[in-house]
């Protein structure tokens, strides 16, 4: 069938990290370790795929489209249903960064006793920075999807890491964080918080 990335080598570049899938599809475990469970499960012939799904909603009318992942869905949408298009009123995206400042490792030009490292905006391709540490997943993950969307004619609000830059995570901030925990969104929240903290670079998480 139409797909957009078929053997992408951007996708299969993309290690999976130590608990393989379990790492990438449901954040470490955490979600299913501290949110509740609902006791729906899943009929793949019964339910209407993804595809569907898009087709009977936009169908219906004028329709808000928000894209928090790779657009891969989205673009084959669209590939699929150009007639359908015009029902899409504006598209709002979480991914990219725009302005990753100082790619070049963080030396001054003309300076031989500079060690380039890893420095600037960050990207947040959590299990392969050391491979390329400025790459957002989002749009990394399906690049010829995302140029569909980005190329669709339709609206875009794009919201990239650079927007999430600008609010501060300090250690206080965490550590108060850490100790009001009294729901399950909060635990949730913290521990994904924590695994990108005990992740990141060096000590230059807290802002």
């Amino acid at each position: 069938g139409m797909s957009t990335i078929g053997e992408c080598r951007y996708r299969q570049s993309i290690p999976q990290g130590s608990g393989g899938r379990l790492d990438i599809n449901a954040n470490y475990g955490v979600r299913r370790e501290i949110l509740p469970q609902g006791n729906r499960s899943y009929s793949p012939i019964q339910q209407p795929t993804t595809q569907q799904v898009m087709i009977d909603t936009i169908s219906a009318g004028p329709t808000n489209v928000f894209l928090v992942g790779t657009h891969t869905n989205f673009a084959l949408f669209l590939m699929s249903n150009p007639h359908l298009k015009k029902n899409v009123k504006h598209i709002y995206i979480m991914g990219g960064g725009v302005r990753s400042q100082n790619p070049t490792g963080c030396c001054p030009k003309n300076d031989t006793s500079c060690v380039p490292r890893q420095c600037g905006d960050h990207g947040n391709m959590f299990t392969t920075y050391t491979k390329n540490p400025y790459a957002e997943f989002n749009i990394y993950g399906d690049p010829f999807g995302a140029y569909q969307v980005f190329h669709s004619g339709i609206p875009i609000t794009l919201v990239p890491l650079d927007a999430t830059n600008t609010i501060p995570i300090t250690e206080s901030f965490f550590k108060a964080f850490e100790e009001q925990q009294s729901t399950y969104e909060a635990q949730y929240s913290f521990q994904s918080l924590k695994i990108a903290r005990d992740t990141w670079f060096d000590d230059q998480f807290y802002t």
